[in-house]
């Protein structure tokens, strides 16, 4: 998300890149207090392949991670459009056997997306091939070129507003 220049992406929208390369659930719970202090009128939400890419956690326990950190949202900022994207698949020389448990965790998200009445945004299914990141979008297997923006903006283009 970070190397993301979505401002330019959506000229004329007032955009803000809050993403951070690296970054994980807990550290984007750490630091969303003074992104719901703003009142965005929307939140548009990536996260979890870093902790499933370097860390040993359950699917299940960073899903809880993850509703702490919409519970905070609803709670401090109730009428922000929160929007879920799926994770993006990586290539397989990249991190073998990882894209099986985004798989999964994606699965995770659009159920927890439909309980909690947000909208799940399934950029996944425009980024696989054969269940993994194609070279044409990525530089190094996980990272995305110009190509795999494009296709991450046209899916949640319908969502800018």
């Amino acid at each position: 998300t970070e190397r993301g220049f979505w401002a330019e992406y959506f000229q004329g929208k007032r955009v803000l890149n809050r993403g951070i390369g690296g970054d994980c659930i807990s550290g984007m719970i750490n630091r969303v207090q003074p992104i719901v202090d703003g009142r965005p009128k929307a939140i548009f939400i990536m996260g979890g392949a870093n902790d499933l890419l370097f860390s040993k956690i359950s699917n299940e326990k960073l899903l809880q991670q993850y509703e702490r950190l919409l519970d905070i949202i609803a709670r401090e900022t109730p009428r922000t459009r929160v929007y879920i994207q799926s994770l993006l698949p990586h290539n397989e020389a990249f991190m073998k056997g990882k894209n099986a448990r985004f798989a999964e965790f994606n699965a995770l998200l659009r159920a927890m997306a439909e309980r909690r009445g947000l909208t799940f945004i399934d950029i996944w299914s425009g980024m696989q091939r054969n269940g993994e990141l194609p070279e044409e979008y990525t530089f190094d297997g996980i990272h995305l070129k110009a190509a795999g923006y494009a296709v991450w903006i046209e899916k949640i283009r319908p969502y800018v507003k």
